[in-house]
């Protein structure tokens, strides 16, 4: 019998519980979350509520676990240090949490470099268009304002990290994979596209085999260096000719989803078998597939429709709009049908 806990209730809580019951073996799925509402909790065996600033509570929730996990990145790095069995470590939580670090982590290391940025601070002068963020705590286009000229100055506030913004753009992830026994695997890269900054679909990219290697080995050696256990993605940007870092996750990841039904070991097998030193098989994919994904405002609309794919309704207590509440996997060529499908 393998006890787990999950720091996190959302729908990578879920997806990783129930690729929890797939294992050759027992496992106990514990999960600790801020709302009874949590989504995942209906796949838990124990379910556990309260703070994530409460260390005694989560410590509690640990002391008779053998492997905890997180699904999200804005738990306190105290919380995660004070687990022993938090294999994934919190140096990653330290440094990925605050946008700021992430950057001067990731341009640190060889290999692609991340988007040009500044901190907005006295002095600070960046050219038109430019993007600001908060330097914690932003996801899904939260927190971040497109800056075109004077007018939009407004939302620039001292300490914001600035980056420049690219009209146009490629998007790619890398979603890779270490083990305990330092082992790495990973996906073909992917390619996403965004609407409103919250990922849209992802489908499989048709790149060299030069640049993927690029992808992979920039990805590789922020997991070493990170000494991190798990999945980690990391988001690039192909503009102007040149490759750029945009994010890193230390987590399994929505562009991910796509390997529920495209290969035959999906992110969140791999993110277990990496914490529990199960050894990689060879990763086979089918690059047909694509991820389309679900939100609030689509719900209703989605929910009622035959489609031609797979719908994963996560069970959201709330279906607020551009909220996350399911995706939508399915072959490539009924693309524009999936996306037509989420309208009223």
């Amino acid at each position: 019998m393998c006890r787990l806990g999950i720091l996190g209730g959302g729908q990578l809580g879920k997806m990783l519980s129930q690729a929890a019951r797939k294992l050759e073996f027992p496992v106990e799925v514990s999960i600790y979350d801020t709302s009874d509402y949590a989504c995942a909790r209906e796949d838990a065996d124990r379910f556990h509520r309260g703070s994530f600033e409460d260390i005694e509570a989560i410590q509690r929730f640990a002391e008779d676990l053998d492997i905890i996990t997180y699904e999200f990145e804005n738990i306190p790095v105290a919380v995660v240090a004070s687990l022993s069995h938090a294999i994934q470590g919190s140096e990653a939580l330290r440094i990925l949490q605050n946008r700021l670090l992430e950057k001067e982590f990731v341009d640190s290391l060889p290999g692609i470099p991340c988007v040009p940025h500044a901190q907005v601070g006295l002095g600070f002068s960046m050219d038109y268009p430019f993007i600001v963020k908060t330097v914690q705590f932003g996801y899904d286009g939260k927190g971040q304002y497109l800056i075109n000229d004077v007018n939009d100055l407004a939302h620039v506030k001292t300490g914001m990290v600035a980056e420049r913004y690219f009209p146009t753009l490629t998007e790619y992830s890398m979603v890779i994979a270490r083990n305990v026994d330092g082992t790495t695997t990973h996906y073909p890269t992917f390619e996403n596209v965004h609407v409103n900054q919250i990922l849209d679909t992802t489908r499989f990219a048709t790149i060299d085999k030069g640049l993927e290697e690029q992808l992979f080995e920039k990805a590789k050696n922020i997991a070493l260096a990170l000494d991190y256990i798990g999945v980690l993605t990391v988001e690039y940007f192909f503009a102007d000719g040149k490759l750029y870092v945009n994010e890193v996750a230390p987590r399994v990841h929505n562009s991910g989803h796509i390997t529920l039904d495209a290969a035959n070991i999906s992110q969140f097998d791999l993110h277990l078998y990496s914490l529990l030193g199960i050894t990689y098989p060879e990763i086979t994919i089918d690059p047909d597939w694509c991820m389309v994904n679900v939100l609030g405002q689509h719900y209703m609309a989605v929910r009622e429709k035959s489609l031609p794919g797979k719908f994963y309704d996560y069970g959201k207590h709330s279906t607020t709009k551009n909220r996350k509440v399911g995706h939508i996997n399915g072959k490539l060529q009924y693309l524009d049908l999936l996306k037509k499908a989420r309208e009223e």
